[in-house]
């Protein structure tokens, strides 16, 4: 697998969007949707943006927890390898998700790789402005609580599944759950 990184080809700071797009963006999100006009202001200012082209690696394990990501277009996977190269995908978001959230753990360490599988356009928040709104603002506490369990509870659906559960099964749910995106997608 080719590996690219932060601050190296194949990710680059991009210019920032015009005021209005990127606060339309964070007034949207579920974790700001409680923030005044002059809190989503101030956090726009605080926010950079982020190009990452196909394959680009944005953390893998190990590496210290710097921010929060927003995704504003692309998807990004989320995965696992073993020590014998076998990938464990655990989750693939795409526009409007976050994630990057074991930046409010302690200890604040990466434990899986996040790529780019498409041309993506990511909003980043850091550590320390995190932790300033949360301190600041107890509705994003409760948002970001909120967006950790439903990763936990799909985690959990994911391993009950993979356990209990035929691969014929599996598959039969799995192209259910895409042709309900898809439909969700084209209603949108």
């Amino acid at each position: 697998m080719r590996e690219k990184r932060t601050g190296q080809p194949g990710t680059k700071p991009i210019s920032q969007p015009p005021v209005t797009e990127k606060t339309s963006f964070l007034a949207q999100s579920a974790i700001f949707q409680e923030l005044n006009a002059q809190d989503i202001s101030d956090l726009n200012q605080s926010i950079t943006s982020l190009t990452c082209q196909p394959g680009h690696l944005i953390y893998r394990p190990g590496e210290a927890s710097t921010a929060l990501f927003f995704i504003k277009t692309g998807r990004i996977q989320l995965y696992h390898l073993s020590t014998d190269g076998r990938k464990l995908i655990t989750i693939t978001l795409s526009t409007g998700a976050c994630f990057g959230e074991q930046v409010l753990y302690t200890p604040q360490i990466s434990t899986s790789f996040a790529e780019a599988l498409t041309l993506s356009y990511l909003y980043v928040l850091s550590k320390a402005d995190i932790n300033q709104l949360l301190a600041q603002n107890s509705a994003i506490a409760t948002a970001l609580l909120q967006l950790i369990g439903q990763r936990l509870t799909y985690m959990e659906t994911q391993l009950v599944s993979t356990t209990f559960k035929s691969v014929t099964t599996r598959l039969a749910e799995l192209l259910l759950q895409l042709a309900a995106l898809q439909q969700k997608s084209r209603q949108s």
